[in-house]
Order: structure tokens, then sequence, then C-alpha cells
């Protein structure tokens, strides 16, 4: 029975790939994925029609997953703590999340690379499965769009010292360093700028 490939059941397939505890089979007169549990008392002749098993999606595939992944990193330091969580050997998935969390920015790119690269297992799948029926292959594209192909090294701008509190802190300090010199307090402020900004003291 021929069906066509949503976004809707891309997600759904993904989902139940990723579930390692259950089974689940798609079920080709709804359109959705069900679990194997809901089939029980079903004719073996309907289930063999009606209900499709999902592409076969292992534990060493996601670690395989996670490998591919650091390799494509950028930050040399990330890049190998997280190469050193992998070959730890012990709780190797759990350590590998709770590092992304620490880093949004990379448990970004994780999350993207992790969806595009089921898709298109998903999506391998689907066009073995086309080309059985006698159809074409469906064609996707998949290159990442420049702004989601951002480096791993994170870049911020820090606060102007002109800014607020900083600015005050910072001429605060500088007034007490020359507290203690013959200078009126319009030359005390000439020379903190002289200093700090480059500007001469009757700027």
């Amino acid at each position: 029975m021929k069906f066509e490939l949503s976004p809707e059941l891309v997600d759904q397939i993904i989902f139940a790939m990723e579930d390692q505890e259950n089974e689940y089979y798609l079920d080709l007169e709804e359109g959705v994925v069900v679990p194997a549990e809901e089939l029980i008392g079903e004719e073996a002749e309907d289930e063999e029609e009606r209900y499709l098993s999902l592409p076969e999606w292992r534990s060493v595939d996601g670690f395989n997953l996670m490998e591919r992944f650091t390799a494509t990193l950028r930050n040399p330091l990330y890049r190998e703590r997280l190469r050193q969580i992998l070959s730890s050997g012990r709780g190797v998935f759990r350590q590998f999340k709770n590092a992304l969390k620490e880093r949004p920015d990379i448990e970004r790119l994780w999350f993207r690379f992790k969806n595009r690269e089921m898709r298109k297992e998903v999506y391998r799948w689907y066009n073995a499965l086309r080309e059985s029926w006698g159809l074409k292959e469906v064609e996707i594209d998949w290159e990442e769009p420049e702004d989601l192909l951002l480096s791993d090294f994170r870049v911020e701008r820090w606060a102007s010292p002109e800014d607020g509190l900083l600015l005050e802190l910072d001429r605060k300090g500088f007034q007490e360093m020359v507290a203690t010199l013959s200078l009126s307090e319009a030359e005390k402020e000439g020379l903190y700028r002289s200093k700090r900004f480059g500007l001469s003291p009757s700027h």
C-alpha cells in the first residue's frame, strides 16, 4: 500500500525510532505511527497488509551519530571533551546530553545535526519503498541555511565601559589611586579619560 511521507509523519517516525523501549509500526490506512502493543489481536493477514515496519534504529546508531557530530565541532576544547565522554564507556548518552546543556549554542547545533541526519535515514527508507513501488525517488535539499552553520565558538560583545555601573566602579577605583596627588577634580577626571579612553585631558 503506497503512502505519502508528510513532515508530520516524518516526526512521528523519528520519535518512534529514538524510543528504544518500545516497538512501533506505521498504520498505512490511518497514516500514523502506532505502538506494537495496540496491534495485539489483529489478524496476521491484516497486519501484514496494513502495518509497516519502521526504519531500524539501534543504540549503536545513536552513538555513531554522536561521534560524527563531535568530529564536526571546530571548538577543539569541547570537541576533545565530548570525545572523552564517548570513550568513557559508562553512561555515555547521559554524560553527552549533560555536557551539551552547558553550552546551549552547541546543543542547538547538535539538535539540528541529529534532526537532519535522522530525516535522511527516514527518506532513505521511504525511497527504498518507492523504488519497490516503481516510483521515482523523492529528492530533498539537505543544505543547511548559512545562519544554521554557525561556528561553535561563542563570540560575545562585552558591555562598553561607558555603560552604567562598570564605568562608575572603574572611575571610583582610579580616583582612589590618584587621591594623594595635588590635582583638582577636573584634572583628575581629565587624567582618567586620557588613561582609559585615549582622550586628551582637555577633551
